[in-house]
Protein backbone atom coordinates (compact mmCIF):
# COMPACT_ATOMS: atom_id res chain seq x y z
CA UNK A 1 0.00 0.00 0.00
CA UNK A 2 2.88 2.57 0.69
CA UNK A 3 4.22 1.82 -2.92
CA UNK A 4 0.86 2.81 -4.36
CA UNK A 5 1.05 6.01 -2.06
CA UNK A 6 4.86 6.92 -3.39
CA UNK A 7 3.20 6.82 -7.03
CA UNK A 8 -0.02 8.87 -6.30
CA UNK A 9 2.17 11.19 -4.10
CA UNK A 10 3.52 13.22 -7.05
CA UNK A 11 -0.24 13.72 -8.64
CA UNK A 12 -1.07 15.20 -5.39
CA UNK A 13 1.84 17.40 -5.31
CA UNK A 14 1.24 18.48 -8.99
CA UNK A 15 -2.20 19.38 -9.17
CA UNK A 16 -3.11 20.13 -12.46
CA UNK A 17 -1.37 17.13 -13.61
CA UNK A 18 -3.65 15.09 -11.21
CA UNK A 19 -6.57 17.09 -12.49
CA UNK A 20 -5.80 16.15 -15.97
CA UNK A 21 -5.49 12.46 -15.23
CA UNK A 22 -8.42 12.43 -13.27
CA UNK A 23 -10.29 14.15 -16.16
CA UNK A 24 -9.09 11.58 -18.67
CA UNK A 25 -9.73 8.89 -17.22
CA UNK A 26 -13.34 9.83 -16.33
CA UNK A 27 -13.92 10.35 -20.10
CA UNK A 28 -11.78 7.19 -20.99
CA UNK A 29 -14.63 5.74 -18.66
CA UNK A 30 -17.48 6.90 -20.16
CA UNK A 31 -16.13 6.48 -23.74
CA UNK A 32 -15.61 2.97 -23.26
CA UNK A 33 -19.16 2.61 -21.68
CA UNK A 34 -20.65 4.90 -24.83
CA UNK A 35 -18.81 2.90 -27.77
CA UNK A 36 -18.14 -0.32 -28.04
CA UNK A 37 -15.17 0.08 -30.52
CA UNK A 38 -13.55 2.35 -27.63
CA UNK A 39 -11.74 -0.64 -26.21
CA UNK A 40 -9.09 0.15 -23.19
CA UNK A 41 -5.90 -0.15 -25.07
CA UNK A 42 -7.94 3.21 -26.65
CA UNK A 43 -8.52 4.29 -22.65
CA UNK A 44 -4.99 4.10 -21.26
CA UNK A 45 -3.52 5.99 -24.10
CA UNK A 46 -6.21 8.80 -23.95
CA UNK A 47 -5.01 8.87 -19.96
CA UNK A 48 -1.15 8.81 -21.18
CA UNK A 49 -2.31 11.95 -23.24
CA UNK A 50 -3.84 13.56 -20.16
CA UNK A 51 -0.75 13.18 -18.70
CA UNK A 52 0.92 14.72 -21.09
CA UNK A 53 -1.77 17.72 -21.27
CA UNK A 54 -0.89 18.10 -17.57
CA UNK A 55 2.54 18.09 -17.68
CA UNK A 56 2.47 20.97 -20.73
CA UNK A 57 -0.21 22.92 -18.37
CA UNK A 58 2.07 22.53 -14.83
CA UNK A 59 5.44 23.43 -17.24
CA UNK A 60 3.37 26.35 -18.99
CA UNK A 61 5.14 29.69 -17.98
CA UNK A 62 2.78 31.74 -15.48
CA UNK A 63 3.33 35.63 -15.84
CA UNK A 64 4.71 37.26 -13.01
CA UNK A 65 3.08 38.76 -10.25
CA UNK A 66 3.29 42.61 -9.78
CA UNK A 67 3.65 43.57 -6.13
CA UNK A 68 1.26 46.79 -4.95
CA UNK A 69 4.17 49.13 -3.82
Amino acid sequence: MDNVLELLLPLVIHWRIGLAVLAAAILAFLLVLAFTWFTGLHALLLVILGVGAGLLWDGSPRPARRRAS
